[in-house]
């Protein structure tokens, strides 16, 4: 029986990281998006499409500050599994930074832009 309890524990343990990662996969396919947006060289050709671009740009900006809280869920996250001595924790904690990290490095190139 202490079997089986262990290995419902470990497949739960698991599951957490499979929603954990799933959340991370959006997050990265979110920046992907807001850093291609980011990138692009359109600056508009006359003032209605100026006006339309900084629309966007503060629609966007807002999305960004939207997906903070996101981000601190999942750094929250990796928190918990730390502490709780998740088998996979190094990979967690590894994914949780390299968000924060992406999420972070989106701030610059908004403002440039």
């Amino acid at each position: 029986i202490a079997a089986s309890a262990d290995k419902k524990d470990r497949l739960q343990d698991a599951h957490q990281a499979l929603l954990f990662n799933r959340v991370v996969d959006d997050l990265s396919t979110w920046m992907d998006e807001v850093e291609n947006h980011l990138m692009s060289e359109d600056h508009g050709k006359d003032l209605t499409s100026v006006n339309s671009l900084l629309k966007k740009h503060q629609q966007l900006e807002q999305d960004i500050t939207n997906h903070q809280e996101k981000v601190q869920d999942v750094l929250d996250a990796a928190q918990v599994f730390k502490e709780a001595k998740h088998f996979m924790n190094k990979e967690l904690q590894a994914s949780a930074r390299t968000v924060s990290e992406r999420y972070n490095s989106l701030a610059e190139p908004c403002h440039i832009r």
